[in-house]
């Protein structure tokens, strides 16, 4: 006669799992809570320390703060200018970030912008000034020049620059 895998003793009532039988005696009931007490403790613990791995670190906490752009004027008027005088429009900006702020110029030295440095960093809690320099010989009348930047602040990863104004000719009318 063949011994089959029963989950059933030969003593258990009307057929019912050994293990229920065990479980609803006298005698386990402290084996059972402290059972209980154990796989609740573990639980807890694995909740909060799953908790204490996502929570969103500190604000001074430099390694995840990223560079923050704060352009205080993206547009300047350099008023009225003679033709052939070379305008510096300054641009100050603040990085008030935790990391590094680079900022670059894309489009400094079309349409009569004179070179200048070409990349401006600022360090985290720095102030900065960003310089746009224009050729005036070229231009005449109303002027307007767009300097497009690039930056690695997420939240402002591109940005303009617009520098407005008058050009003049050198000479004057001749009043009669």
């Amino acid at each position: 006669m063949t011994n089959h895998f029963s989950w059933t003793n030969s003593n258990s009532r009307a057929g019912r799992p050994l293990w229920i039988s065990i479980f609803r005696s006298e005698r386990s009931r402290p084996l059972l809570t402290a059972l209980g007490v154990i796989v609740g403790i573990i639980s807890i613990s694995a909740i909060s320390a799953s908790r204490d791995t996502f929570r969103e670190r500190p604000e001074g906490d430099v390694s995840i703060s990223p560079p923050r752009l704060i352009l205080s004027d993206a547009e300047k008027d350099i008023g009225t200018v003679q033709q052939g005088s070379i305008v510096r429009a300054v641009f100050p900006l603040r990085n008030a970030g935790k990391r590094r702020l680079v900022v670059f110029q894309d489009s400094q030295l079309c349409c009569g912008a004179a070179p200048a440095p070409a990349t401006v960093i600022v360090e985290a809690g720095r102030t900065g000034t960003l310089t746009v320099e224009l050729n005036t010989s070229q231009w005449h009348g109303l002027v307007e020049h767009v300097v497009s930047c690039t930056t690695n602040d997420p939240v402002l990863p591109r940005f303009n620059l617009k520098v407005t104004g008058e050009v003049t000719s050198g000479t004057r009318p001749q009043g009669n």
